[in-house]
């Protein structure tokens, strides 16, 4: 195992973003993972990684591919930023939610304009209609 190296680099820094995705093969998963047991720093770099598989995940691949099409600017990285990717990821859940929200609102919106109309029909017969009941013979 290999704790910080004399002079202030670190050789697993870089390798958080890979092992939270699961993109170490088995030896440099344990290998790493003996590090992070005496590497704070290290430990929450993955910890704010945790959750990109979830967002990168509810990201369609058409999406995704779509934000890498196109000419990349001058000097820009070959990769897709992530913050996009997230930011699509973001916007597609709640898309969803106010899509839920407005269903929901209109079956209570329904329910109660079915109750109050059922509820209106449903009048007693004027008193002259009613049948008397007497004494049983």
């Amino acid at each position: 195992m290999t704790s910080p190296v004399a002079g202030g680099g670190d050789p697993y820094r870089e390798w958080d973003g890979a092992y939270v995705l699961g993109a170490l093969n088995p030896r440099e998963r344990r290998e790493f993972e003996e590090h992070l047991l005496v590497c704070g720093s290290c430990r929450e770099a993955v910890a704010e990684l945790a959750g990109m598989p979830g967002l990168l995940g509810a990201v369609p691949a058409e999406e995704a591919l779509a934000a890498a099409d196109g000419p990349p600017a001058p000097g820009a990285p070959d990769a897709v930023p992530l913050a996009s990717v997230a930011a699509a990821a973001r916007r597609r859940r709640n898309r969803g939610r106010a899509l839920l929200a407005s269903v929901a609102a209109g079956a209570v919106l329904a329910a109660g304009v079915g109750g109050w109309a059922a509820g209106r029909g449903r009048r007693s017969p004027p008193r002259r209609w009613r049948r008397r009941r007497g004494p049983s013979s």
